[in-house]
């Protein structure tokens, strides 16, 4: 072999991507021309927007303009289906099932009226079929006929059982006479000091085994103050007089979970509540409807717990108890609240910053379209300026007023819950307003 070195290879030479590029702007147009043959962005944007807004339109058109259904036959059916949801919650029942509901359409005014009260009965007896005995509002479960029993009258306290499981009532001063009350004396004065009876003081227990075999019923704590006015104060000679008795119950209906619950009675819970809302945010029924609440809410984790297993037997009663011990003390605190008051410094704490003082002046000065009726409260809700609203009975009695959000009128107006005021009950409002009895409803 020869040890000659072999020539170098030539090397390739590589094409430039340049020429490329070259080639291709050769054979592109000029950039003048292609900008002027190609639509301004502006174009392509309204070109884009034009083509959304036709495909809107086409299956609008496919899914039909019309809407079958009037809208004012669908606002009747949820005012209806609201009215048997409220209906649900003053019976207790915490989850209402469908039911069907018979009525008939046409008529003149007084077929109306007659269609009015045979819907309402039919909604309280289909709703009260769907409440537990064992569990009603504003009464206690009587072994003996498996129903629900109210109190005979607004002064008698529950106090137990006899041996067949019926229930007992007593006379509220016969009770406070013989647990011996230091602070007995307060209830003869004018007006009268709430006192308070705790239930393991007075409630008895003789049920025999036969009675309860097979039933889980029981009220783990009870609580009785009184007397007390519906607006939660002291009665005065003039005001009605109440006692209000609050209960927490075990049931356990069949086929349904464990309950424990707050029971009412002497002072329903719906009463209370409706006159807390008419009332001012400071007033003592508003304090005690907060307090009850929490209370509520308190219960229902006790329940919770109780269908966990968590707290049974005489840990569930002790607290219960002790529930509703910090709810006395509430209560009795928010009733001597105005004690070293005149009536008139304790309107004015209640009422805060509400402009009670110009009620009447701007119910005279307002126009028709600023009279509103309340349907759900039948009352006359006067708009003021400067954000006030005065609220009327339709005697043309003041109730209250309270300051307005942004935008709360148009908000009830939509729902239905205001709505204009005729120009013939106005003129009748005004007329109250006057003293004139001639201006009646």
């Amino acid at each position: 072999m020869s040890d000659e070195a072999e020539p170098p290879q030539p090397k390739r030479r590589r094409r430039r991507p340049a020429r490329k590029a070259q080639a291709k702007e050769a054979q592109a147009p000029p950039a003048q021309e292609k900008d002027a043959q190609a639509p301004p962005a502006q174009e392509k944007v309204a070109q884009i927007k034009t083509a959304k807004r036709g495909g809107r339109r086409s299956s609008a058109k496919r899914r039909g303009r019309s809407d079958p259904f009037d809208p004012r036959l669908t606002r009747a059916l949820r005012l209806l289906n609201e009215l048997a949801q409220e209906q649900a919650e003053a019976l207790g029942v915490p989850r209402l099932s469908p039911f069907m509901v018979d009525f008939e359409l046409g008529g003149d005014r007084e077929d109306l009226r007659a269609q009015q009260e045979r819907v309402t009965r039919q909604l309280q007896e289909r709703t009260l079929a769907q409440v537990p005995t064992q569990w009603r509002r504003g009464s206690v479960y009587c072994f003996y006929t498996d129903s629900a029993i109210e109190p005979p009258d607004q002064m008698s306290i529950f106090v137990g059982y006899d041996a067949l499981g019926r229930p007992q009532w007593r006379p509220f001063l016969h009770l406070c006479l013989e647990a011996d009350l230091p602070e007995l004396q307060s209830l003869f004065t004018d007006p009268p000091k709430a006192v308070a009876l705790e239930g393991a003081e007075h409630l008895s227990e003789a049920l025999i085994e036969e009675v309860r075999a097979g039933r889980v019923y029981d009220i783990l704590a009870q609580l009785t103050i009184g007397p007390i006015s519906p607006h939660f104060t002291p009665p005065r000679s003039d005001e009605e007089r109440r006692i209000l008795t609050i209960q927490v119950v075990l049931s356990q209906p069949e086929e349904q979970p464990l309950q424990v619950r707050v029971n009412f009675m002497g002072l329903s819970e719906s009463e209370l509540f409706d006159v807390a809302a008419r009332s001012a945010p400071r007033s003592p029924i508003a304090q005690a409807r907060a307090c009850l609440q929490q209370a509520q809410l308190k219960v229902r984790r006790l329940e919770a717990q109780a269908r966990q297993g968590a707290l049974m037997g005489p840990n569930l009663r002790r607290q219960a108890r002790r529930q509703l011990s910090w709810l006395q003390s509430a209560l009795l605190r928010i009733l001597s609240g105005g004690e070293g008051r005149t009536r008139h410094a304790q309107e004015r704490h209640h009422q805060g910053e509400r402009p009670t003082s110009h009620a009447r002046r701007d119910a005279m000065s307002a126009g028709d379209e600023r009279l509103l009726f309340d349907v759900h409260r039948e009352t006359v809700v006067v708009i003021g300026p400067k954000s006030r609203a005065h609220i009327f009975s339709l005697r043309a009695e003041h109730i209250t007023s309270l300051r307005l959000g942004v935008g709360e009128v148009e908000r009830k107006l939509g729902q239905g819950r205001w709505r204009p005021l005729s120009s013939e009950r106005a003129s009748k409002f005004r007329a109250r307003m006057r003293g004139d009895e001639r201006g009646g409803w």
